[in-house]
């Protein structure tokens, strides 16, 4: 794609200076542009425009952390939907080990697990030199606040 927009791009500037005649520009230019348009066809992603993105996204998020909570409170219709949602192809059970078996998880499920590792893998913790003694704490009372050693 940069390769066939710096050519495009050097056909004007030569047609601009007079190098190429206006046949030779519009001959080139309409080949160079059909096959820029095929590669943007072919790789580019359709444009959808959401207008609730945020709303929808924090249902999402929400429904992805409850489905528990859903599970439960549904009706059977409201199950089935939620099962076919987490589990798009399906779900077998392992009859001698009574282990439930999936080869497909919805996508959404599979991100949330990686933000939730990510989080686990990253745990904040105090900046402590392993060899510096633990600070004292003053006591607090009545009594002027000391040190109790």
């Amino acid at each position: 794609m940069t390769k066939l927009r710096k050519e495009r791009e050097i056909l004007e500037e030569r047609y601009a200076f007079g190098k190429i005649e206006h046949d030779m520009f519009i001959k080139f230019s309409g080949k160079l542009d059909n096959q820029i348009g095929e590669i943007e066809s072919k790789f580019s992603i359709p444009k959808n425009d959401i207008s609730n993105l945020k709303t929808n996204l924090n249902k999402a998020i929400d429904f992805t952390q409850n489905v528990s909570k859903y599970w439960i409170s549904g009706n059977l219709d409201q199950r089935q939907r939620i099962q076919k949602l987490v589990f798009p192809e399906g779900l077998a059970i392992d009859t001698e080990k009574r282990r439930y078996r999936t080869s497909k998880v919805n996508a959404l499920f599979y991100v949330k697990r990686s933000f939730s590792n990510n989080k686990q893998n990253k745990k904040e913790k105090l900046p402590i030199k392993s060899d510096e003694e633990s600070s004292l704490v003053a006591g607090v009372g009545l009594e002027p606040t000391t040190f109790g050693l």
